[in-house]
């Protein structure tokens, strides 16, 4: 959420005050089944080999909510879910629990977070996210690193606010393309303590914000930029809408990200009638 909230306030107050759904992408698709492959393979007592995975990947495939998904994508759930098996930390961790989610009140702020895995890994139990997709680019890596991190501490300070022991690391594993690759975090008193404040800042700040703007998300600042091709209600914000179209003119953004694909249908229904 705090991550929307960064990028756009006006996409962020869809999702969230407007309480929009966002629709299906292959992208998420596939990163929820590689995600459910890997829960079933640490806490459902497959073998940790490719045996096992092939069978976690089979199980996680007939299970999908996105029954859309063409069996063309079999393959693209395989290869993140098999670079698992190259981490030698992962594959050998003692895993305590997987996809786990937490709704607690921390430091005065209702707190919701799922944690991909908690075990103990190298005698130090840690906190950990899979992602799906590719290491990111140089450009983007510490911001995205940073998002990572903020993203995994939190989910430690969830676990020391139900009272459960809290972890000493922070891990992430990209899985997809380039990888895998991770990078991991300490996760000390002082970490959380500034979690915790840096969190009920926040919460002072979006209820202010809410405040101001109302209910309505068209009322609250749009900011323009690449991600305007990725956001599903492109087509319903102005300054959003003619971004993309802009960039659809100088061949700067593909007709099928998922907002310029609403944008070009939109318009053409307009045209249509």
């Amino acid at each position: 959420r705090q991550r929307k909230l960064d990028h756009c306030k006006r996409a962020w107050a869809f999702r969230y005050v407007e309480r929009r759904e966002k629709p299906p992408t292959v992208p998420t698709a596939v990163g929820k089944i590689v995600h459910r492959a890997l829960e079933l393979l640490v806490a459902d007592g497959h073998p940790r080999d490719r045996h096992g995975m092939r069978a976690a990947c089979a199980q996680a495939w007939a299970e999908r909510e996105d029954a859309w998904l063409p069996d063309c994508h079999k393959a693209t759930v395989w290869w993140p879910a098999s670079a698992w098996l190259a981490v030698r930390n992962l594959l050998l961790a003692a895993y305590r629990s997987a996809e786990r989610r937490i709704d607690v009140i921390a430091n005065g702020v209702p707190l919701t977070v799922i944690h991909d895995w908690l075990a103990v890994t190298e005698a130090r139990l840690t906190i950990g996210d899979y992602k799906s997709g590719r290491w990111p680019k140089p450009k983007y890596r510490p911001d995205k690193l940073a998002e990572n991190k903020r993203q995994l501490v939190l989910g430690a300070l969830a676990l020391q606010a139900v009272g459960d022991e809290p972890p000493a690391a922070a891990r992430v594993d990209y899985l997809g393309e380039g990888g895998p690759q991770h990078a991991e975090w300490g996760v000390t008193p002082a970490v959380l303590a500034h979690a915790a404040d840096w969190l009920a800042a926040q919460w002072g700040d979006v209820q202010s914000m809410v405040a101001a703007h109302g209910a309505r998300a068209v009322d609250y600042p749009a900011s323009t930029g690449p991600l305007c091709a990725w956001c599903p209600w492109a087509a319903e914000c102005p300054e959003g809408r003619a971004n993309v179209l802009a960039r659809l003119d100088l061949g700067r953004c593909q007709p099928d990200n998922p907002g310029a694909a609403a944008i070009l249908a939109s318009r053409n229904h307009d045209e249509t009638f």
